[in-house]
């Protein structure tokens, strides 16, 4: 029960972050009397997010055929399912340069998000 509140806070947290640092940042550029600069701005981050959004379910997608095409092939074998799955976890991406391409790929976003999500949620 608690991991629960703990996990849905953390994820309030994270959307409450993700809304309003752009909006600081616009606010910001505004104030400055950099109205130009403030719109290029929303603009390259609406553009970011929703690439991003389209390209993380396009993967999530590609996870599942995957997965289903490695139980299918499981099946179709006569193998056991325990070593197939084993070696399918083993090959996943893992190591330094992944961090460091997700801790980019996050912090472009907001630079809350590495903290939030990777560091407390997982």
């Amino acid at each position: 029960m608690n991991k629960t509140n703990n996990n849905i806070r953390l994820l309030i947290t994270m959307i409450l972050a993700g809304l309003l640092f752009p909006i600081f940042i616009f606010i910001v550029l505004c104030v400055m009397k950099l109205q130009v600069f403030a719109l290029y701005y929303a603009m390259m981050y609406f553009a970011f997010s929703t690439w991003s959004l389209v390209s993380f379910f396009y993967y999530r997608n590609v996870r599942q055929e995957e997965f289903q095409n490695l139980l299918q092939s499981t099946f179709e074998a006569d193998k056991p399912i325990i070593p197939m799955l084993t070696n399918y976890l083993i090959d996943r991406p893992k190591g330094y340069l992944r961090e460091f391409i997700i801790v980019c790929f996050l912090s472009f976003m907001n630079p809350a998000y590495y903290l939030i999500y990777y560091r407390y949620w997982r």
